[in-house]
């Protein structure tokens, strides 16, 4: 399963990355949303995060 970094409140990580939240609403604390800055666009974020998900729950191909 891949995740997305997820800064739980009360956490040092949390206080560390503060700056950076830009959600919330804890109902998106579900290590698959970014509640953080994301250094791409959010559309590009999560249609890379969607392809990464999907190639990773493919049938591996078997050699010729």
């Amino acid at each position: 399963m891949i995740s997305v970094l997820t800064p739980i409140p009360g956490t040092p990580l949390y206080k560390t990355m503060g700056k950076d939240i830009i959600i919330d609403d804890l109902d998106y604390y579900t290590f698959t949303n970014a509640v953080t800055k994301t250094k791409m666009p959010a559309h590009d974020f999560y249609h890379r995060y969607a392809d990464l998900t999907k190639r990773l729950h493919e049938k591996p191909h078997k050699p010729h």
